[in-house]
C-alpha cells in the first residue's frame, strides 16, 4: 500500500479493507440518517482518493508502517519570532505548535481571540515568503458579513503594515477576507495560506463549505474553533478531512493559572420548590413552573440583583417574562428584542461599564467588567454558552456565576430532568476549570 499526499487530495494505492470503514460519516436526515463515504474508490485501478486532512489518521491507523509521499509544494520556514510576538506568554506554546504543524485545527478560549491567532499565522508566513512559493495570497474565511467586517477591523489594528482586502472583488494581493460562500470567487490558485474562522461551527454547515475549501488546493489550511473554555475538542470527521486533526489547544484555565485571566467561581443556590406539581416532560414547561412562575424564586434572584453592589456589577439571564417583571421592580436595564440600534447602545454601555446592572434576554456583551452573572435558567450543559470572562486587570479580581440546583426534583428515587440538567452544567463548569461552592442562603454569597 502506498500513500501519496498531493494538492488537495490523499491517494491510497492498494488500500487495506479496514481503511474504508474509518472514512465514513453519519449524516442526519428527516428519515433518521445514513452513512456517507468520504472517499472515492476505483476497483479497476485499486486506488482510493480521499481528503488531505486524513493523512494523520492514516499514519496513526497503520502505526507508521507506510510513509506518506508528500508531493505538495513545500511551505516556507515560519517566522516564529514575529508570530509569537503578538501572544501573551501563556498562549505561546500552543500557538507555536499550531504553526509548526503547518495546519490542522486549533481550539482556543474566547479570551484568546481568533483574530490574534490569525494575525500570528499571517506574521509567520508573510507575503514575501509566500511569493517565492508562487502563492502570495493569504485567505481568511468567515461565517457571515458581520464576521468579515469585524475580523478586518481588528486585523488592520494588529497588522497596520499589511494590505487587507474585504470581499471577493478586492484588489488586494496580500490578505483577503471573505465569507465561506465566496471562496470560489477568489484567486484560489494563488492562495498559500487559508485560515478558517469558526471552522467547526456545524457539521452540516461544513459540508456546504467543503467545495470552496477543497478548491484551494495548494494552501496550508488552518482551522480555528473558539469556545468559552477552549481545550481539547472532538473534531467532526468532515472538518478533519478538510483541515486535519486537532493539532493544538489552549484553555481558559491555562490563563487563570498563569494569572492572565480572572478566576471564575460558581455559587450553587437551592431553587425553592414550586407549589405546582411538575408533571410535564416538556423542558420549557418545567422551567416555567420551577423558576419563572415560581414567586419564591423570582424574589430570590431579585434580591441577589438588588443586593449586589454596583461597583461589582451584575448581569442576569432568564425567561423573558420573568426578566420583564424584575426590570419593572428594580428599575434596571433590560436588553430584549427591540431594534438593533437600541439594543447595541445598551450593550455598549454594559460592556464599557457605564451600566452596572442589567437583565439580558438572549444578548450578551462580548466581555465586561461585571463581576457577577446570575444564570436563572434550567438548561443543560448547552446553557453554559457564555460567562463573564476577562483578562486579569488587578490582583484579587474575581468573577462569580450564580446557578441554581433542583435537588427536590426526584421521581421514584431517581433525578428528574431538571436535576439531571443541573448535573450536566456542574460537569461543564468543572471542564472549564471553574471552582464551585454549595450555598444555602443568599446572605452567604461571597460578593454581597
Amino acid at each position: 500500500m502506498t500513500l501519496q499526499l498531493g494538492r488537495g487530495s490523499l491517494v491510497v494505492q492498494w488500500p487495506e479493507k479496514e481503511l474504508f470503514s474509518s472514512l465514513v460519516m453519519f449524516r442526519h436526515t428527516k428519515d433518521g440518517g445514513e452513512y456517507e463515504e468520504l472517499f472515492t474508490y476505483s476497483p479497476e485501478r485499486h486506488m482510493l482518493v480521499t481528503l488531505p486532512g486524513f493523512a494523520n489518521r492514516l499514519t496513526a491507523l497503520y502505526k507508521g508502517l507506510f510513509k506518506i509521499r508528500d508531493e505538495r509544494t513545500p511551505m516556507p520556514e515560519p517566522d516564529f519570532k514575529a508570530a509569537l510576538g503578538l501572544m501573551p506568554e501563556v498562549w505561546r506554546p500552543a500557538m507555536e505548535k499550531f504553526i509548526a504543524e503547518g495546519g490542522g485545527i486549533m481550539s482556543i478560549p474566547d479570551l484568546m481571540g481568533p483574530v490574534k491567532v490569525m494575525a500570528s499565522i499571517l506574521r509567520a508566513f508573510p507575503r514575501d515568503r509566500l511569493l517565492d512559493r508562487g502563492t502570495p495570497i493569504s485567505l481568511i474565511a468567515a461565517r457571515d458579513s458581520r464576521c468579515v467586517h469585524s475580523i478586518s477591523y481588528d486585523l488592520r489594528r494588529l497588522l497596520p503594515d499589511r494590505e487587507i482586502g474585504v470581499g471577493p472583488d478586492t484588489d488586494s494581493e496580500d490578505i483577503i477576507i471573505v465569507q465561506y460562500e465566496h471562496l470560489d470567487q477568489v484567486p484560489r490558485h494563488l492562495t498559500g495560506v487559508l485560515i478558517a474562522d469558526d471552522a467547526g461551527y456545524d457539521g452540516s454547515d461544513i459540508n456546504a463549505r467543503a467545495e470552496g475549501i477543497s478548491g484551494i488546493r495548494n494552501a496550508a489550511r488552518f482551522g480555528i474553533i473558539s469556545s468559552p473554555a477552549g481545550g481539547d475538542k472532538d473534531v467532526d470527521i468532515a472538518v478533519e478531512g478538510l483541515f486535519g486533526p486537532l493539532t493544538a489547544s489552549a484553555t481558559y484555565d491555562d490563563a487563570v493559572k498563569a494569572k492572565a485571566a480572572v478566576p471564575v467561581t460558581v455559587c450553587w443556590m437551592p431553587c425553592p420548590r414550586p407549589n405546582a406539581p411538575l408533571v410535564s416532560a416538556d423542558l420549557d414547561t418545567l422551567s416555567a413552573l420551577a423558576m419563572h412562575r415560581n414567586r419564591a424564586f423570582v424574589k430570590m434572584v431579585s434580591d441577589i440583583m438588588r443586593e449586589t453592589p454596583p461597583v461589582v456589577g451584575c448581569l442576569m439571564t432568564g425567561h423573558h417574562e420573568m426578566l420583564k417583571r424584575i426590570s419593572k421592580t428594580l428599575n434596571v436595564a433590560f436588553v430584549t428584542k427591540k431594534s438593533y440600534k437600541h439594543r447595541k447602545v445598551i450593550l455598549d454601555d454594559i460592556a464599557s461599564g457605564v451600566i452596572r446592572k442589567a437583565l439580558l434576554d438572549g444578548y450578551f456583551p462580548e466581555s465586561s467588567s461585571h463581576g457577577v452573572m446570575i444564570s436563572a435558567t434550567c438548561g443543560g450543559a448547552d446553557a453554559v454558552q457564555w460567562f463573564p470572562w476577562r483578562e486579569l486587570a488587578r490582583e484579587g479580581d474575581k468573577v462569580y456565576i450564580v446557578d441554581f440546583h433542583h435537588k427536590w426534583d426526584m421521581h421514584n428515587g431517581r433525578p428528574g430532568r431538571l436535576a439531571r440538567n443541573d448535573e450536566a452544567r456542574e460537569r461543564r463548569y468543572a471542564d472549564m476549570g471553574f471552582s464551585q461552592i454549595q450555598l444555602e442562603d443568599v446572605k452567604q454569597l461571597p460578593f454581597l
